[in-house]
């Protein structure tokens, strides 16, 4: 009897459903704004840096102007990091480059920076220091943690891959950075 009566209370809620809403046409989601505006970041975090087998535990500055769509956002970026060997070497990095960003929800985005670095590392054997040159890439990842009128809060991680070349040979420079960003 228990199942019989739950099978008219469902026919029934499902009937009132449907003729209910028989004469309303379905919502349609709201348009995505597709207007760009001016777009400043600035993240700071944390970086492990590996050249020659030697990690480099670092922190970095990055800032980013650009323009950004609901769906999009390119940036030129300045960025650098500061750190130091496991045995206390220091290493310097400065970058200038683009970003390109999708985003395919409110919250998500991924992105490719491409940058041209200069990279600086003390010797232990010499006074003179490794430094070089090269092209590099970071493909990331950001959430986006909190989000208010004129701003958001969010963090990012991404994996830094760059040829550095100088003193007659090459090296590659890599490893993974975790920040913490402010966009306006």
């Amino acid at each position: 009897m228990k199942a019989l009566t739950f099978a008219a209370c469902l026919a029934s809620l499902v009937a009132l459903g449907t003729f209910a809403h028989a004469d309303d046409p379905p919502e349609a989601p709201p348009p995505r704004s597709t207007t760009s505006h001016l777009d400043v970041q600035l993240e700071a975090g944390a970086n492990l840096h590996r050249v020659y087998d030697v990690p480099i535990y670092g922190g970095e500055l990055v800032l980013g102007i650009g323009t950004e769509r609901p769906d999009f956002a390119a940036r030129l970026t300045l960025g650098g990091m500061v750190g130091e060997t496991d045995v206390g070497l220091r290493a310097t990095e400065l970058r200038i480059g683009a970003s390109l960003e999708g985003r395919p929800n409110e919250w998500f985005r991924f992105g490719l920076d491409l940058h041209a670095l200069y990279f600086n590392l003390a010797r232990a054997t010499t006074s003179d220091d490794f430094w070089g040159l090269g092209p590099g890439v970071r493909p990331y990842f950001a959430i986006d943690i909190a989000d208010w009128s004129e701003g958001r809060l969010y963090a990012t991680a991404g994996l830094e891959v760059a040829w550095i070349g100088g003193e007659g040979s090459g090296t590659m420079l890599w490893g993974p950075s975790v920040a913490l960003g402010l966009g306006f």
